[in-house]
Parts: C-alpha cells; sequence; structure tokens
C-alpha cells in the first residue's frame, strides 16, 4: 500500500504494466541469464565435470547455438500466443477455466513476483492447452471457409 500510495495510481498501473510485459517478453524463460553460484570455484570436484559441460558455456560451444535457439523459441511462443488470442470466443467450461487459471496466474506474478519470466514455467501446461484449443478453432474456421 506503501508503494501505491507514493507512486499514485497512473504511475502504478505504468509499474504493473511493464512488469506484466517483464513477466511476459521473454521465451526462453531466462534460462542461462541466472544461476552464477553454480559457475564458482566452490564446484571445481571431478564429480561435477559432465554437469558443467552440460549445463554451462566455458568453452564457448554453446554459445554458437544461443541464437538460433533463441528464434526457434521465441517463433513457438509466438505462435502459443496467437493460439491464445483464438480462444475468445470459446465459453465451454474447459476453456474459462483455463482462461480464468491463466488471469489468475498473472494477478498473481503481478502481485507477489519480481517480474522474471522464469515464473511462467510453471502454468504453461496451461497456456499450452489453451493454446491447442485456439490451434482447433483455426484449423475450424481454415476448414469451413
Amino acid at each position: 500500500m506503501k508503494r501505491f500510495n507514493n507512486m499514485g495510481p497512473l504511475k502504478y498501473q505504468l509499474f504493473l504494466v511493464r512488469k506484466q510485459v517483464a513477466n511476459t517478453e521473454d521465451s526462453s524463460f531466462n534460462w542461462g541469464k541466472e544461476g552464477e553460484f553454480i559457475r564458482s570455484n566452490s564446484f571445481s570436484g571431478s564429480q561435477y565435470l559432465l554437469t558443467r559441460k552440460l549445463f554451462l558455456d566455458n568453452d564457448g560451444v554453446a554459445r554458437k547455438y544461443q541464437e538460433l535457439f533463441a528464434i526457434v523459441i521465441q517463433a513457438c511462443w509466438i505462435i502459443v500466443l496467437i493460439c491464445l488470442l483464438f480462444t475468445f470466443e470459446n465459453s465451454d467450461y474447459d476453456s474459462q477455466f483455463l482462461k480464468y487459471a491463466i488471469v489468475g496466474f498473472f494477478a498473481f506474478l503481478l502481485i507477489f513476483e519480481s517480474g522474471r519470466s522464469r515464473y511462467l514455467i510453471q502454468f504453461l501446461p496451461l497456456m499450452v492447452l489453451l493454446s491447442g484449443i485456439g490451434y482447433g478453432n483455426i484449423r475450424h474456421k481454415a476448414i469451413k471457409d
């Protein structure tokens, strides 16, 4: 409440919009952008060599594939979001449940979390299910026309 009083209603709405964008803009869900504790020298034993090679980019080998990977996952994310748009006209119980769950999830992120897209992973199955319904709507409209 203190933050709201300091910002005022218009600035707080702008803050929430920026936070929502930060929550949803990165389809990689911040993969590889955090976890500096793993890179420290505290894991220098030989039993960690395989995990270090799999998940860290120590020698630059994984770096050459990161741009291609980012393009592919961003394209998948855009497809999921477009398919979500085609579920607005659905009013059956399953679609409504998934819509309310996703809206509730975003409200939870706006209220309690720090504005990072990594928290989307927990509710990604709901979004994929709903986008599947939207894809079905797209196919149905394409067959009708």
